[in-house]
């Protein structure tokens, strides 16, 4: 199984707790909405999926984070996630997780790592 690289954006696109970038991910063979986002200067990427209503964590411009900045949230039901892991801390999921993502930082560019 092999693994390719694929620009998502540049590095200047994210800012922490700030609005995150779509883009389309291959997963268990299958292209799915997936989201970058960063946070405490890191960046983690999910599929973009509800755990609970199998409905899109995101406003069309982006915004996965809670008015604090401190947690990721779905706007259907209000299920929060905490931005590192993806794992449900409140709401009707809580002990389920988004999906992660393998995604890296490097040259000031933000990078999805495909595996295929």
């Amino acid at each position: 199984m092999a693994e390719t690289e694929r620009v998502i954006c540049g590095s200047d696109a994210l800012l922490d707790s700030g609005l995150g970038v779509h883009f389309a991910a291959e997963h268990s063979g299958t292209t799915v909405p997936a989201f970058v986002v960063r946070f405490e200067g890191q960046v983690h990427a999910f599929v973009n999926r509800c755990p609970h209503s199998n409905t899109f964590l995101h406003s069309d411009i982006g915004r996965f984070f809670e008015s604090e900045g401190l947690l990721l949230m779905c706007p259907v039901h209000g299920a929060t996630f905490l931005p590192d892991s993806g794992k449900c801390v409140s709401g009707p999921c809580i002990g389920d997780s988004l999906i992660a993502l393998a995604v890296e930082e490097r040259d000031d560019k933000v990078i999805f790592k495909e595996s295929g």
